[in-house]
């Protein structure tokens, strides 16, 4: 390197918005969010304060939400010239300034509105290209999405599409600008806390080179397990195990079933106990019944990742279930106590709320009874009018000395909406959190009702009989999309994945470029993720300082896994791959008789349709 690293300036991101639009309120958190999970630097600009656009010397990416265009619009010529000279500008939010739509591949409006087609469908998401990795070839339903409520507009034909509705409706697309590019998301999908992932791959796609740290941790939970699980058993279950109560299908058949998929891919589970499902103020008799269950007997015989608490009933703890903090404190000792007679080892040190359920007075209360206990489990992606229910990854704000480590996917369906769930977090964070229940597999939907509300919706079996698929090998299926877009990921405990997520969080990094070579700093043993697009980078040439976990390419991108060996790697960036020279010869060449931009071409393009 001819300069020192601190001397390098880093690569930084501008998110342009503007507080007196109409963009819902809670899009810029959730953006600012994504990139601080994705230790993105980047600036805030707003243009109600300073339309004048800021200067984009050592801007690598400009983000761009907001519906008011006009401000921009007159700072065009220069974010010409930034395009031009490889620059990105992603526009995340449904807008349209005349002035922009050559640089944003836009139609006008009144060239194609006759000729659009009728019939596509406006709802759910679709992903045919591989612009966006993590999710080529993903679909979301309609069920599982927001009205995109978009401008209707038609990309010009050499865009790249990268996202469209079910029906094919073009909902984001790509659009070479001179070495540059930019995306437009004609959607107002992106202002939603589960597309965090979506916006980080679309900053990707974007930047020439990008340089994204991720947690790398995999984590699979099981709640109430072990657990007195009684109840019935449904019949398409019961009927292959005839004489077994659902205590010994769970002991016998589920849990070591269970055991057999982790194996095969490489993964165990963090198991929850629950002690007593009995009603408050059950004696102590129904403590030691509970303890002898066989599902802890299939815990000791099979063994887990680790064990964590779920509670000594499942009460909320939360105020109302429990008529204060004393309460609280006395079912927590209960549990406990429970612990040591069971022989369950050393006290837990994470917590998965009941009902991902709890309140300020709840934590303080398992704070005093197990000081133990520093990771909490909740959910990511719950009911909105419940705070516990829409936590983030990072310190627990009822009690900042739990880290919150949340789940965002949860059963053994392999449905799409879990799939997408899964590739938006590890996009987003490099971290995947799943959990599901031993009874999932008798929560079925009554004869000739809907069962979208259920966890096994199609009344499925547990292994595959009689032609259709059980849910073990359903539950293998999510395990199988997730090793293979991201082969990566290293599946863990709990316990191993918490210390991974905090130094993540809390890392510091440096990323600094000097013609075509690149320079990070990080902790050791960190993880990032490298991609070069073909701006002109396409591959690397030399590196120090890291190993390889994993490397995939498009025709156009080069995407890298990488860990730090050190503190500090330095990478030399290349274009020169097979016949690399020779292709870029006849690239210019063509270019210049053409007087043709070069655009981003992917292996597996798709085209706007040609306006008539």
């Amino acid at each position: 390197m001819s300069r020192d690293l601190q001397a390098l300036p880093p690569d930084v991101t501008l998110v342009l918005h503007h507080s007196g639009d109409d963009v819902p309120p809670w899009a810029l958190p959730n953006l600012q969010t994504a990139l601080a999970k994705a230790r993105v630097a980047y600036r805030l600009h707003d243009l109600a304060h300073d339309p004048a656009l800021p200067a984009l010397d050592g801007v690598t990416a400009v983000l761009c939400l907001t519906n008011d265009l006009s401000a921009p619009a007159a700072a065009l010529p220069r974010i010409g010239r930034y395009l031009s000279g490889g620059g990105g500008w992603a526009q995340l939010y449904p807008a349209r300034h005349p002035a922009f739509d050559e640089v944003l591949g836009i139609v006008p409006p009144e060239r194609f509105a006759a000729a659009v087609a009728a019939g596509h469908q406006g709802g759910g998401l679709h992903f045919p290209g591989m612009a966006l990795p993590s999710f080529q070839g993903l679909s979301l339903p309609e069920r599982q999405t927001i009205s995109h409520q978009g401008l209707g507009l038609q990309p010009v034909y050499e865009a790249q599409i990268i996202a469209t509705t079910i029906g094919g409706k073009p909902l984001a697309w790509r659009h070479a600008v001179g070495q540059g590019c930019t995306v437009y998301w004609d959607s107002i999908a992106l202002t939603e806390q589960r597309c965090a992932g979506l916006i980080i791959e679309t900053l990707q796609c974007i930047c020439a080179v990008s340089v994204l740290p991720v947690a790398n941790a995999g984590v699979v939970q099981i709640d109430d397990f072990p657990a007195p699980l009684g109840g019935t058993l449904p019949d398409v279950v019961q009927a292959a195990y005839p004489g077994m109560d659902a205590d010994q299908f769970y002991s016998q058949v589920w849990y070591p079933d269970l055991k057999r998929l982790g194996r095969r891919h490489g993964l165990d589970y963090s198991c929850y106990v629950t002690f007593s499902y009995a009603l408050p103020g059950a004696s102590d008799h129904i403590l030691a019944h509970e303890a002898a269950s066989q599902t802890f007997a299939a815990i000791r015989q099979h063994g887990a990742a680790e064990l964590g608490l779920h509670g000594f009933d499942h009460r909320y703890l939360k105020l109302g279930p429990f008529d204060g903090e004393p309460a609280m404190r006395a079912a927590l000792a209960r549990a406990r106590e429970a612990w040591g007679r069971a022989g369950l080892g050393a006290m837990p040190n994470s917590y998965v709320p009941p009902g991902n359920e709890y309140d300020a007075t709840g934590l303080a209360a398992l704070g005093a009874v197990f000081p133990e206990i520093t990771t909490l489990c909740g959910v990511f992606n719950g009911r909105r009018d419940k705070p516990e229910q829409n936590r983030d990854f990072g310190p627990e704000p009822w009690r900042p000395a739990l880290l919150a480590m949340p789940r965002v996917t949860a059963g053994h369906e392999c449905r799409d909406e879990v799939q997408f769930d899964a590739m938006s977090q590890i996009a987003s964070l490099g971290l995947w959190t799943h959990f599901l229940h031993a009874d999932d597999v008798a929560d079925i939907p009554g004869r000739g009702v809907a069962g979208y509300d259920k966890r096994n919706p199609a009344a499925r079996p547990w292994r595959t009989r009689g032609g259709q698929t059980g849910l073990l090998d359903q539950l293998g299926q999510i395990f199988t999309t997730v090793r293979r877009r991201a082969p990566w990921l290293q599946f863990t405990s709990t316990s191993g994945a918490a210390p991974r997520l905090q130094r993540h969080l809390e890392s510091r990094w440096h990323v600094g470029r000097d013609g075509p070579h690149l320079t990070i700093a990080g902790p050791r043993g960190g993880v990032l993720r490298l991609r070069l697009n073909g701006r002109p980078w396409r591959h690397l040439a030399t590196r120090e300082g890291v190993r390889l976990l994993d490397e995939s390419s498009a025709e156009d991108y080069t995407l890298y896994c990488l860990e730090l060996t050190g503190d500090r790697a330095t990478l030399t960036l290349s274009e020169h791959g097979p016949m690399g020279r020779v292709s870029r010869r006849l690239r210019d060449r063509i270019g210049q008789a053409s007087g043709a931009r070069n655009r981003p071409s992917p292996a597996s393009v798709t085209r706007a349709a040609k306006p008539s």
